[in-house]
């Protein structure tokens, strides 16, 4: 039904190449072969990694410039407030930006990726939006949101305060495009109809949703043609897999020690060239490029990761235990749900190089533990949460 469509896939905050991975996935879908879609997206660099993206069709997308305060949020709202809603005039310029970027596309339909004020734009143009996330993204449509910190008590008060502050500035954003205009809410944005998560159901951020949710199976990953990976097949010490940032503390230093005891196998965007060839030359592969995540996970014993849910969906898959370091909320947050089900341990990015080892050490030492565990909670989660199909095209019109 999306034959011949245009589509603006838009993408507003967060980062990572989680979201263009995702992207990548869901329009290479054959339901998608004839549809022509622009891309707005907050980091244009990652649009190489997006295979129908090319120069006429990507855009920057509209956001807050100012850096986002460091308070942790309690909830979306306060995200949303902290990356632009502070204030009437900022909301309305960018939800502005958004209508005159959607004006010009003209597209058929909108795709939401982590872009709250492009599904403003959308709604308040009346063009059939339909948020694709991996849960965080995509909060249920309850007023207050609820907490996004699982490890903590937050007062209803508190949620309802950051919630009301917003709504009361959508408003505002609302009557200055048309005074005639039907007013909605904050919630109605995030209609239980207009969204899909794209992870397993034992991913999702929002595990007390209150409503039915479809959920779609893990995507494919985003291709690579990097030569960096290293495949030998006569070494004996067990696999490892990390994907970390390059500004992780101690990392070289952790990942030299873990070398005398795994084969390991990496991606560190941004890690430098000498400390590259210094772990290349004591046997470690590590690329600075994307790598075939899921093939080398499934052949991995522990995946060490800063829970970015990409990475963490495929561990799942294979059934690999994870040792997690956290730097962002909703990675603390998923963390903190996978560490309660006894499928990973996490630990302080900041940890030292001895907490480190010791930690993935005593991830291998409870390995068959833990991937019991997450065939255990797979299962479960599938029992009670399930609403999944297998096509991308079922969803979609049962909104369009």
């Amino acid at each position: 039904m999306l034959a011949s469509s245009r589509v603006a896939y838009c993408w507003e905050l967060g980062g990572g190449l989680g979201h263009v991975t995702r992207m990548n996935s869901i329009c290479n879908r054959p339901e998608f072969s004839s549809t022509s879609f622009s891309f707005v997206l907050k980091d244009t660099s990652k649009s190489q990694y997006i295979s129908k993206a090319y120069k006429q069709n990507v855009y920057v997308a509209p956001c807050y410039m100012k850096s986002p305060s460091l308070q942790i949020s309690p909830n979306f709202a306060h995200i949303m407030w902290r990356c632009g809603w502070q204030n009437d005039d900022n909301a309305y310029d960018l939800v502005l930006a958004w209508v005159q970027i959607l004006k010009r596309l003209d597209p058929h339909y909108v795709f939401i990726d982590y872009a709250p004020s492009a599904a403003v734009a959308a709604k308040l143009l009346d063009i059939p939006y339909l948020f694709l996330g991996n849960g965080f993204e995509f909060p249920p449509a309850e007023s207050p949101f609820p907490s996004i910190l699982h490890n903590q008590k937050v007062a209803r008060k508190d949620l309802l305060h950051w919630y009301n502050k917003v709504n009361k500035t959508l408003r505002v954003v609302c009557k200055k495009f048309s005074k005639t205009i039907e007013q909605f809410d904050l919630k109605d944005i995030f209609e239980p109809q207009k969204g899909l998560i794209l992870a397993h159901p034992m991913l999702d951020h929002y595990l007390n949703r209150q409503i039915q949710i479809f959920y779609l199976p893990t995507l494919t990953q985003v291709n690579s043609e990097t030569k960096n990976v290293n495949n030998d097949l006569f070494s004996n010490k067990p696999y490892l897999f990390v994907y970390l940032n390059a500004n992780t503390p101690n990392l070289v230093e952790s990942i030299r020690m873990l070398s005398a005891q795994f084969r390991i196998e990496g991606y560190i965007p941004n890690l430098n060239l000498a400390q590259r060839n210094a772990l290349r030359f004591i046997g470690v592969s590590i690329s600075d490029v994307p790598v075939p995540v899921s093939n080398i996970i499934a052949k991995s014993q522990i995946v060490i990761c800063h829970c970015g849910i990409g990475v963490v969906s495929h561990a799942i898959d294979s059934a690999v235990p994870m040792v997690l370091l956290p730097t962002q909320t909703e990675q603390s947050m998923l963390a903190h749900t996978l560490c309660k089900l006894g499928v990973a341990i996490s630990i302080p990015k900041a940890a030292s190089s001895h907490q480190f080892v010791n930690t993935v050490n005593l991830a291998i030492k409870n390995r068959e533990i833990m991937q019991a565990n997450i065939r255990t909670q797979s299962n479960k989660y599938w029992e009670n949460r399930l609403i999944w199909k297998e096509g991308i095209g079922t969803y979609i019109k049962e909104y369009f």
